[in-house]
């Protein structure tokens, strides 16, 4: 069972980077499960995705993925030296650093923020909805963006840095069909949570960050495959995918 937040917009997997990287993997590998929405007390680390495997509870994606590469070592790609490190590098590319700018560019940019209070808490009616957002989820996130570094700076600035790292990901993917060759990896699920966020969220993602990333397109060309050849048909959230 995987934990994690709903789509919105186009989104084919989840609205968080996070949850869509776990789910993206759990397709590239061929494991069966079942998703549910949930929310951050279904963690004992106050976060999603959270998976209950068992008896075991696990959260965060990284070690999410980790549990789950010892659980079926089967499913696991024999990657030589080189490759595992690129794989390393783009997921610490993606995770730690591109994902705030998504963060920013969806809960901080004004344009972002309008379509955040129309489409997240959905079930809860105005303006309680705007009240709780503006008050707990906004700040929150204000606040860890100012610590991580990315909030500090100017909006040209993000700019600056968030395509460079755009730039970096669309050199390492080049022509290839995947980041490292023929065949997805931890990487290509860290990449895809991220762009198939900003491409497709067209509600809540300030278009400044879309924009920068559709100059590269083979980012484009790259999310679009991964959504045809693992999310085909795939429109609601309760489901067992076959292996």
């Amino acid at each position: 069972m995987e934990f994690g937040y709903p789509r919105v917009s186009d989104v084919v997997s989840s609205r968080s980077p996070y949850v869509a990287k776990v789910e993206a993997w759990l397709r590239f590998v061929g494991l069966p499960y079942n998703r549910k929405n949930g929310a951050p007390s279904d963690s004992p680390k106050g976060q999603l995705p959270t998976i209950q495997h068992g008896s075991n509870t696990v959260s965060d994606s990284f070690f999410i993925i980790k549990y789950l590469e010892r659980t079926y070592p089967e499913v696991v790609q024999q990657l030589g030296p080189e490759q595992l490190a690129l794989s390393v590098a783009v997921e610490h590319l993606v995770d730690d650093f591109l994902n705030w700018g998504l963060a920013h560019y969806r809960w901080m940019h004004p344009k972002g923020w309008e379509g955040c209070q129309r489409c997240f808490l959905s079930d809860v009616p105005q303006p309680l909805r705007s009240f709780l957002l503006s008050h707990n989820k906004r700040p929150n996130l204000q606040k860890a963006l100012v610590c991580q570094g990315l909030g500090r700076h100017s909006e040209r600035d993000k700019l600056v840095m968030l395509d460079e790292a755009l730039a970096a990901l669309s050199a390492i993917l080049g022509d290839k069909r995947y980041i490292l060759g023929n065949q997805p990896c931890v990487a290509d699920a860290c990449a895809f949570g991220f762009l198939d966020n900003v491409l497709f969220d067209t509600e809540c993602v300030g278009r400044e960050l879309r924009e920068a990333a559709e100059q590269y397109s083979n980012l484009v060309t790259y999310t679009e495959r991964i959504r045809s050849t693992y999310f085909e048909g795939e429109l609601t959230w309760e489901e067992t995918p076959s292996t």
